[in-house]
């Protein structure tokens, strides 16, 4: 190796020796001693290499300047007093700056000003800072203060902070008191997670923190947060808080809707208590509707000796029936004038059981009443009378299996 001396410096150009530092042949102590050099002095671009002296003859693979120690001094430091930059890598289809270390860091980056340590920046369409750890953590950020670990921006529709993992965590977050990820978009996702067989986003926490906080702004307008399918929302809290399962517009504290043959809400207890309960200070505490003439607002069905549907009232009604018809087992007809019986078929939906016993009362003034009733299938009975009708007479009938 060529001597440490500013006399060495004097014995070659400028290119040649500065080529010689770059492939390790002159020692580091000579080349900060060059800034010593009357030529330095007279002109600060002696110490600069050229666009074209940048090329290693070697060939395109292998690099510009390199250089190797053993101490705890870097092989390469720059220092701007200035706002420049201290270390600048650039680069056509490679690394701009690559850095590897078998036992600690590979790249460090230190700053004492509210300037990013490492700064990433891509104009084009690659990765501005790319992170890749075969066990440990592909991006470890770490911060005392109230400011964030790690922070990734992006101006435009791409990625603030990716991560990428195949079997541990793309990203992971820590935190004693504040959030362990937190992130923000005003077009895009705050956060987005992706995985093929994993969680996409996990969060997790002590006994005393909240895994996941999804939270709004005054004004807010969009939804606080949707569960989606294929870019479709399947179930939303809005920005009331309202739940909506099947509905992107919950109309209720807790929404459910469907088109299909499932129950939209379902509830089922196991134990002594209740399915679904219903209280309200001054409304209904459950209600019930339908547009189909087959169906029922309200359905109770009971298996084996179990009731289908039980009311109870400690002063008022236990149960309170406001209608056309009653009940569909209740209907009204018309006896026809001159007859002494009169054969009824109940509407569709409606059984007459071998067991059942049917109430029937006539309407209009008669002039004969109800001798009997007489059950003949499950669809048919018969009203005798104790004479023949002088004319039409309304009447009602009620059916209790």
């Amino acid at each position: 190796m060529v001597e440490n001396s500013l006399l060495e410096a004097r014995k070659v150009d400028r290119k040649s020796y500065l080529k010689a530092v770059a492939a390790g042949l002159v020692g580091v102590t000579a080349l900060s001693n060059l800034k010593d050099l009357p030529e330095a002095n007279a002109n600060p671009a002696y110490l600069e290499l050229g666009a074209d002296e940048t090329v290693n003859n070697a060939g395109g693979s292998q690099t510009g300047m390199q250089s190797s120690t053993s101490g705890l001094l870097g092989t390469l430091y720059a220092h701007n007093t200035s706002t420049g930059i201290g270390v600048y890598g650039e680069s056509y289809s490679t690394h701009g700056v690559h850095g590897i270390s078998t036992t600690d860091i590979g790249v460090y980056g230190e700053t004492g000003s509210g300037n990013p340590a490492i700064k990433g920046v891509n104009t084009g369409s690659g990765t501005a800072v790319h992170a890749e750890a075969s066990n440990g953590y592909g991006v470890y950020g770490y911060t005392g203060s109230s400011f964030p670990a790690i922070k990734g921006y992006n101006g435009g529709t791409g990625i603030g902070v990716r991560g990428d993992s195949n079997g541990g965590d793309g990203v992971y977050g820590a935190s004693n008191t504040g959030c362990g990820v937190f992130a923000e978009s005003d077009v895009g996702c705050g956060v987005r997670g992706e995985s093929s067989t994993g969680v996409g986003v996990l969060g997790a926490t002590g006994p005393g923190g909240i895994p996941i906080v999804a939270r709004g702004v005054s004004g807010q307008t969009a939804n606080l947060q949707e569960w989606q399918k294929d870019d479709t929302a399947l179930t939303v809290i809005d920005k009331d808080g309202k739940l909506g399962v099947g509905t992107s517009t919950p109309a209720a504290n807790i929404h459910g809707e469907t088109g299909q043959s499932y129950p939209a809400i379902k509830g089922r207890n196991t134990g002594i208590g209740d399915g679904i309960r219903g209280e309200s200070s001054s409304g209904y505490g459950l209600i019930g509707t339908t547009a189909a003439s087959s169906k029922a607002g309200m359905y109770g069905y009971g298996s084996g000796s179990a009731i289908g549907v039980r009311a109870k009232s400690v002063s008022g009604f236990a149960l309170f029936v406001d209608g056309k018809n009653y009940f569909k087992s209740a209907q009204r007809g018309t006896i026809p004038s001159g007859v002494s019986s009169c054969i009824v078929t109940v509407p569709s939906g409606v059984t007459i059981r071998s067991a059942a016993m049917i109430f029937v009362t006539l309407m209009s003034p008669p002039n004969v009443s109800v001798k009997w009733v007489q059950r003949l299938s499950n669809t048919q009975f018969k009203i005798w009378l104790t004479g023949t009708t002088s004319s039409s007479i309304a009447f009602g009938y009620f059916i209790v299996n």
